[in-house]
């Protein structure tokens, strides 16, 4: 990222190349009575008290020396890939613009919150949610998976945008909150049984405000925000797209839409479980600040995530972070017939 102040930097750079000697900087006390450190301080003094606009600061810098450039060995793959994203923008994407529009309708309907543009881009890399529900969230607002119309425009291949359970076309918005398929109904009836554990309303599943999972401000009766009860709706939201999602994968690729074969309701349940579960031990673990120091999360916002929501009333004590076996309160369920 470029600095605020780079032109004098350069100045200052063409002015050491200028000179035929070595020069050397040395770090000087402030206010210690040394003569250039208290002209250099009262000069910076007199100028941060001038207007911006008669900033017109004139090093003088020898032609030919001012650097046009930053040292390669010094920058990174992330500094230069901002870099030339700022020399040559990327071009509007009209279906990303219209989810983004679309996202920010339906999170002042559902959550009663009116996001910009760049809080809903910046919202599908929220912290709390995982890698893979990230880059899940950006595909989806981008309408980069190859389901529906990107099979249309394949000649011989035209079928595969149908979808193989309810004939229609398959969008990420059917497979979220529309499809037939087993899996989908199920996941939204078990995720939205955890969220009434903590909450009086159920899930919006509006595809949009789906996709919008990390902007609502849920409050507490005092009007503070909630950190733990929007903590658990963007995992529990986002954990339960990416799952539906997978299923689908399993069904169309993996068993190549074969009818004969279905995800059984006992599997899907398990498959849910385990994903939350998952979560919930690895917030547990991230409490940790000797592993996971700056990206430790604090037990008492884990606390508050998951209140009410655990196995045999583990929310009742203190602290359970750090602990192994610590559950979500729905209990598996086995296959007909197995004896337990």
């Amino acid at each position: 990222m470029q600095s605020k102040h780079a032109g004098i930097f350069k100045c200052l750079t063409a002015w050491v190349r200028y000179r035929s000697n070595t020069t050397k900087i040395t770090w000087v006390k402030g206010h210690s009575g040394v003569k250039g450190n208290e002209e250099a301080d009262r000069l910076a003094a007199e100028g941060s008290r001038l207007p911006s606009e008669s900033d017109t600061l004139d090093l003088g810098a020898p032609t030919g020396l001012v650097p046009s450039g930053a040292k390669l060995a010094a920058l990174s793959q992330k500094d230069l890939y901002r870099a030339i994203l700022k020399l040559r923008p990327p071009l509007p994407r009209r279906s990303s613009e219209v989810n983004v529009g679309r996202v920010q309708a339906c999170a002042t309907e559902a959550y009663g919150t009116a996001p910009t543009p760049e809080s809903v881009w910046k919202s599908t890399r929220h912290r709390d949610l995982t890698k893979k529900t990230r880059e899940f969230l950006w595909k989806c607002m981008y309408d980069a998976f190859k389901i529906g119309k990107f099979w249309s425009r394949i000649e011989g291949y035209e079928q595969r945008g149908i979808c193989s359970s309810c004939g229609a076309e398959e969008t990420m918005e059917h497979i979220l909150t529309e499809c037939s398929a087993p899996g989908r109904e199920q996941v939204w009836g078990l995720a939205n049984r955890l969220w009434k554990m903590r909450a009086d309303s159920d899930l919006p599943l509006n595809y949009r405000a789906l996709l919008g999972c990390s902007l609502p401000n849920f409050r507490k009766t005092n009007d503070r925000p909630d950190k733990g009860l929007n903590r658990l709706f963007r995992i529990v939201v986002s954990e339960s797209m990416y799952l539906i999602w997978k299923l689908r994968c399993e069904r169309t690729i993996a068993w190549e839409g074969d009818p004969t074969r279905q995800h059984a309701p006992y599997e899907i349940h398990n498959k849910w479980l385990q994903a939350i579960n998952a979560r919930l031990r690895m917030d547990s673990v991230q409490t940790n600040k000797k592993i996971f120091k700056k990206k430790v999360i604090q037990p008492r916002l884990v606390l508050q995530t998951w209140d009410g929501c655990l196995k045999d009333g583990l929310h009742e004590e203190r602290n359970w972070c750090g602990k192994t076996g610590v559950l979500v309160g729905i209990a598996p369920k086995h296959p007909p017939g197995r004896n337990r």
